[in-house]
């Protein structure tokens, strides 16, 4: 509290607040300062483009124990580049790649209809296939609907999945003309399966492997949860029956396979999601690339799930953040 006092009156020069400085001086600071060059700089950087300036002189409890790299690079959140037409983005990704993964919150409206405006403009770019986490079993029940535009509601989605807006895609779907219809593909394990052998994520990986052993041409949008899209995922050692995430399979079954993953955070809380915290203030939806500028930030899917600390990077390839 008194660091922010501190920092909020630049221009008052008090015993205090020297004494304060000069503890700060201590920590870390390569080129010591005096006192009055210390608020001279804080008064000149702080919520500008130079605030990196003033990392070594601010402490931790300024930060909000944040990291000192993380502090800085979310102080220039403003000046990062990110892309304020994140489905253009998504497109972009997979007119680059042969497989986008699209991570979703599940029943979040938002996301959902921002998939269903993604759906018109898959033929354009040659996007043959969507996949979407749904048992495979129910694949006739899918194909049946696209064709005759009855039996939507005998279509069965698992109830953390089900909603009106989830079911909406498929009339989405239905909607464009056969010939700019892309493939709908039930990729998910049948419940019937659930106790045995192989894991949801081998599966999906499996069936999506199987859409390019019979299209070698084949450009697919997956649609999944957040968990399934990951590049890698590291468990925690008390974690039983540990499998890997389909990526990660995938990168056996069909290695030359371009792939690109993409997280959507709708709805985190600002105190475990460090995107959210310094996007927030962003109007609309904003998408990024992932790399080492964001090493050491927090995701706030990833805060529950008991999983070893992995940089984004290592995660995701791309983020879009409501």
């Amino acid at each position: 509290m008194i660091d922010k006092i501190i920092f909020r009156r630049t221009k008052v020069c008090c015993p205090l607040l020297i004494t304060l400085l000069l503890f700060n001086l201590g920590i870390g600071c390569t080129q010591p300062k005096s006192p009055l060059e210390v608020v001279k700089l804080f008064d000149k950087c702080y919520g500008g483009p130079l605030m990196d300036e003033i990392a070594e002189y601010s402490t931790p409890k300024f930060r909000d124990n944040i990291p000192k790299s993380v502090w800085v690079v979310k102080a220039h959140a403003r000046d990062l580049d990110f892309h304020k037409e994140p489905q253009s983005y998504v497109i972009e990704r997979l007119k680059s790649h042969d497989i986008v993964f699209l991570g979703t919150r599940h029943k979040k409206e938002a996301s959902l209809k921002f998939v269903s405006g993604l759906i018109p403009r898959l033929h354009k770019i040659g996007s043959t296939h969507i996949g979407l986490e749904i048992c495979s079993d129910q694949q006739g029940k899918i194909d049946s609907f696209l064709q005759t535009g009855n039996g939507l509601d005998e279509i069965k989605v698992h109830p953390l999945i089900d909603c009106a807006e989830y079911r909406d895609l498929f009339m989405t779907i239905r909607s464009l003309s056969q010939s700019k219809r892309p493939t709908v593909v039930a990729l998910d394990l049948p419940k019937s399966m659930y106790q045995g052998e192989t894991n949801r994520d081998e599966w999906m990986a499996h069936s999506i492997a199987r859409i390019f052993h019979r299209n070698p041409n084949a450009k697919i949008l997956v649609i999944v949860g957040n968990l399934h899209i990951l590049k890698k995922v590291q468990w925690e050692d008390t974690v039983p029956n540990q499998h890997g995430s389909i990526r990660s399979y995938l990168n056996v079954l069909i290695p030359h396979r371009r792939m690109f993953s993409i997280g959507q955070l709708i709805d985190e809380s600002a105190k475990e999601c460090d995107f959210t915290s310094a996007f927030s203030h962003v109007e609309g939806a904003v998408a990024m690339d992932c790399d080492r500028r964001f090493n050491g930030w927090k995701i706030g899917f990833m805060a529950p799930v008991a999983a070893k600390p992995t940089e984004v990077c290592e995660l995701l390839d791309g983020v879009i953040v409501f």
